[in-house]
């Protein structure tokens, strides 16, 4: 029933897009996804939509900023894929050479700190499973910090510094003032055991402005082989207080 009235919405929603606009059909995807996810969690309206867009958007044929099902990040470095065979057909490319901390999807699930998120890289990049399995996650956090801007920072990290302006970035997506921010229900940050990298903004206001999409058909193993996990061993909320760039940045 779930995967009917998903496909129904998709369908819905693909209708008002232009003939022939392939990619924005796609992003369509995660629209309808995240809406039956927000629905299911009581999540407020469009808040996990909004963390879609920061995490894995890309501009469609309007220049709107819509989630993108086939992305990935991994070292910090995002692609968009065409399809979800050639993210499924990635996602094998980059573990096979090590790669094993890689983000993936609607709403950017890391396979190696939530190892029994899905049985296969299929249905991590479902949209369904993908964006239900972050609305878990991020109402997991709400109910830990009672605040839904204090969860939705922590879905990035729970450095503050990061996890605040990641947070503020989403709220100007979802619509909302930059003010009363009750960020001092999250606990004092632990001592971070490696080095932690700055997070950058993604330049999700204006997306006409924005760079093009980066668009990778085929991994290139001789461009990320250095370093290939650093994180083995460490704990979700050690990767938390090193977040990595987003989608978007190169």
């Amino acid at each position: 029933m779930l995967r009917i009235v998903f496909l129904v919405m998709s369908a819905i929603l693909a209708c008002a897009c232009p003939a022939g606009a392939v990619a924005s059909e796609t992003s369509n995807t995660c629209q309808a996804a995240v809406a039956d996810a927000e629905r299911a969690m009581h999540i407020p309206l469009r808040l996990l939509d909004s963390i879609s867009k920061v995490e894995s958007g890309r501009p469609d044929d309007a220049h709107h900023l819509m989630a993108w099902p086939w992305t990935i990040n991994a070292q910090g470095q995002g692609y968009f894929y065409e399809s979800k065979e050639e993210a499924i057909a990635a996602a094998h490319a980059f573990l096979a050479h090590g790669i094993n901390s890689i983000d993936v999807g609607c709403l950017q699930i890391n396979l190696h700190h939530h190892p029994d998120a899905f049985s296969s890289l299929d249905e991590a990049f479902d949209p369904i499973t993908n964006a239900h399995y972050g609305a878990r996650f991020l109402t997991d956090l709400f109910d830990r910090f009672h605040a839904w801007t204090a969860a939705t920072a922590a879905y990035h990290s729970l450095t503050p510094e990061f996890g605040q302006d990641y947070a503020r970035r989403v709220m100007a997506v979802w619509g909302q003032r930059d003010e009363a921010w009750p960020f001092s229900s999250m606990p004092a940050s632990p001592v971070a055991t490696t080095q932690t990298v700055a997070y950058r903004g993604r330049p999700f206001a204006g997306a006409a402005f924005a760079p093009p999409p980066h668009v990778v058909r085929q991994f290139n193993p001789t461009l990320s082989t250095t370093n290939p996990s650093g994180t083995e061993g460490r704990s979700l909320a050690a990767y938390r207080l090193s977040p990595t760039r987003l989608a978007w940045q190169r």
